[in-house]
């Protein structure tokens, strides 16, 4: 059973990972200016490390629990995937959400 956990929180890091450079990989895709790109590419996933930060982490200072945590992870999820598909990438967009779809639903049951 520890393998099991370990594996499904090592995959739950991978997901933060891709979710970060998903947003990232969104705002310099942008059809804007250099200088827009950039801002983008470099904040929106600052905003989300903070948010997460502040709200999702397990050292959170204000760590939302139960159905509003569940509810956090799932607009952030979902927010990477439709950027992927925005971008062009339906399929990891849609990958994305479903394994971490499952990946939340595994964690629940440990």
């Amino acid at each position: 059973m520890k393998i099991f956990t370990s594996f499904i929180l090592s995959m739950r890091f991978l997901l933060e990972i891709i979710t970060i450079a998903s947003f990232s990989y969104y705002g310099f895709k942008l059809d804007a200016s250099l200088f827009i790109k950039g801002l983008a590419g470099i904040g929106i996933p600052l905003l989300i490390m903070i948010i997460w930060g502040f709200f999702g982490s397990p050292a959170a200072p204000f760590l939302l629990k139960g159905k509003a945590h569940v509810l956090l992870e799932i607009v952030i999820y979902s927010f990477a995937a439709l950027v992927l598909i925005r971008t062009g990438h339906p399929i990891l967009g849609t990958s994305l959400w479903v394994i971490a779809i499952i990946n939340r639903i595994m964690l629940s049951l440990t």
